[in-house]
């Protein structure tokens, strides 16, 4: 039998096989809440026979969002909803649920894709303040961010506690969870703002696993501690699933690459054309 198709245990967190379904934006959230549309969404992939299944980037404050239709966990209305969501998948299927914790940085008070993606400029309706570690644009065109101070970064990094506080009631074995610091990267494909002092700080800051559902039911959020070091897992955490950001390399993703092409090399006997 196929690896793909084998059994796979990650911490704490066992699937019955490694199909990952990974998370899709849908911006389609009321104020952060999911409705009707999350449910149908989520419904119809957890029928799909994935071992696990990560709910769409959710950000950890009302100012976090991309846009103002992006899912949030940081008000009780937005647990409920997920609460819902979740009670649907859980009661038709079998599948492991994580979710992506999230904030948007610079990227923040943006349109959806299909209104254009540009920035909702400060003036405009439905126009909020965007933070990040540095002031500067997410593209030159657009207005720059506020940059945080030590004050202010401490507070996004007490918003991911607290996202992972509104998630825990609702967490048990098939839930995972990660957190992707979007505003210590600036943007999510370049990584070379690490250089600058405040974003080192934020990167120190959401060195985070993210933890659901320990036996003491209070999420462990170490900043200070990568996944390997963190003694959750041992503690009787149900699941444990860690992202941190500021540890990822691009010369790991380069090798990883190159690997690919190797491979794809000797199984086509000639040098792909793409």
């Amino acid at each position: 039998m196929s690896h793909l198709f084998q059994p796979l245990n990650i911490g704490g967190l066992e699937l019955h096989n490694r199909i990952v379904i990974a998370p899709m934006c849908q911006y389609s959230a009321h104020e952060g809440t999911p409705g009707d549309w999350h449910l149908i969404h989520l419904g119809q992939l957890a029928l799909s026979g994935a071992g696990l299944m990560i709910v769409e980037a959710t950000a950890v404050s009302a100012e976090g969002r991309i846009t103002p239709t992006d899912m949030g966990l940081y008000s009780d209305a937005n647990e409920q909803g997920l609460a819902r969501v979740l009670a649907a998948v859980r009661a038709h299927s079998a599948v492991k649920v994580g979710i992506q914790l999230a904030h948007a940085g610079r990227k923040a008070s943006s349109r959806a894709p299909w209104d254009g993606g540009a920035q909702i400029k400060a003036g405009q309706a439905g126009a909020w303040p965007a933070v990040a570690p540095s002031a500067t644009p997410h593209l030159p065109s657009e207005e720059p961010p506020l940059a945080l101070d030590p004050a202010g970064l401490q507070g996004v990094r007490e918003a991911f506690a607290d996202a992972a506080r509104h998630g825990a009631p609702h967490a048990s074995a098939s839930k995972a969870s990660r957190s992707t610091p979007r505003t210590a990267t600036c943007c999510t494909n370049s990584c070379r703002r690490w250089r600058t002092s405040a974003t080192m700080r934020m990167a120190a800051a959401w060195r985070t696993a993210c933890v659901f559902r320990s036996k003491s039911s209070t999420p462990c959020v170490r900043p200070s501690l990568p996944t390997s070091r963190c003694g959750c897992a041992g503690a009787g955490a149900e699941a444990v699933l860690a992202f941190a950001a500021p540890r990822v390399r691009q010369p790991v993703r380069g090798r990883i690459v190159r690997r690919t092409l190797a491979k794809l090399r000797r199984l086509l006997g000639r040098k792909p054309t793409w």
